[in-house]
């Protein structure tokens, strides 16, 4: 059975300011908190077809996955799929809901497969909760840098 995780936060900054921060792997490790190392081939924000090699934490093993940028709408969301590792797909997606303040909405699904699957139950605890608390490190992260 899937895991499905999906987590939202109000931000209070514009959308654009979310997005150049939230938009680009490399920030990632500075508000995913399982995230150890996200690199992007080539750096910068998202565009179809980037990659980007993920290792994380996840109930005290190291994970390492590929994920590919599949779509990119400029300023508003992308998607990505895992193309190496995790069985993974998702979103992030920031939504203006005025001039200062925007929403940030991430969802993904994680296909555990093997040995994996019997931890299915403890995972997919871990990462809803861990999911809803890196959305509110998120929004944290782009109102200090606002500020």
């Amino acid at each position: 059975m899937p895991i499905i995780t999906e987590a939202r936060a109000v931000i209070a900054a514009p959308a654009a300011v979310a997005w150049r921060l939230l938009a680009d792997y490399a920030n990632d490790p500075l508000w995913r908190a399982r995230v150890r190392r996200m690199e992007q081939s080539p750096p910068g924000q998202v565009f179809p077809g980037a990659t980007a090699v993920e290792e994380m934490r996840v109930l005290g093993t190291l994970s390492r996955a590929v994920v590919e940028v599949v779509t990119v709408t400029p300023g508003t969301s992308f998607t990505w799929r895992a193309i190496d590792g995790a069985d993974a797909e998702g979103h992030r997606t920031i939504t203006a809901l005025g001039d200062d303040r925007c929403e940030l909405h991430t969802w993904r699904v994680i296909r555990l497969s093997g040995a994996q699957a019997w931890g299915e139950p403890l995972a997919r605890w871990a990462l809803t909760r861990g999911e809803r608390a890196d959305v509110q490190r998120a929004a944290a992260l782009v109102e200090a840098i606002t500020r």
